[in-house]
């Protein structure tokens, strides 16, 4: 099938319409600024679980476990659980680490008389508040309440 030049000329005319309304798209009379950043504050990561923790729990026989951490920035955790309300109160030393990505915790220790053998785990509450997750496990014993900021 043979063009008309009339038939190329359109042809032609058309494209040169098509590349030239492309290539006006998007541009901005050909200045090139990158636009200012703007400042953020970003946390450092871990920051919400450093410090000192404290939280309760109802044991068994009328006593009462009270646990007190402090977390450092590296993860590490020390602490005491200390037992009250039964006939001889128990100091429990404690040692060990806070997952700083998300608060979760495990710290153990036993009494100087080697008497009370402790695990003191849970979940951190973050900084903006509230409370935690606190388990206390002496031997096969269970006990469970809440750890909130000191």
């Amino acid at each position: 099938m043979q063009q008309t030049f009339s038939g190329r000329m359109f042809c032609a005319a058309t494209a040169v319409c098509a590349v030239m309304a492309l290539s006006a798209c998007g541009g901005d009379g050909g200045t090139s600024e990158s636009p200012s950043p703007t400042p953020t504050s970003t946390p450092t990561p871990g920051q919400a679980f450093t410090g000192d923790f404290a939280g309760t729990v109802a044991l068994d026989a009328g006593r009462t476990g009270t646990v007190g951490l402090i977390v450092q920035s590296n993860a590490q955790a020390t602490g005491t659980l200390t037992i009250s309300g039964g006939p001889t109160p128990e100091t429990v030393p404690l040692t060990g680490f806070v997952a700083l990505s998300n608060g979760d915790f495990s710290l153990s220790g036993s009494s100087a008389d080697g008497l009370v053998t402790a695990t003191v785990s849970g979940t951190l509450p973050d900084s903006g508040g509230g409370s935690g997750i606190l388990v206390i496990q002496i031997g096969t014993n269970i006990f469970r309440g809440t750890i909130s900021a000191a």
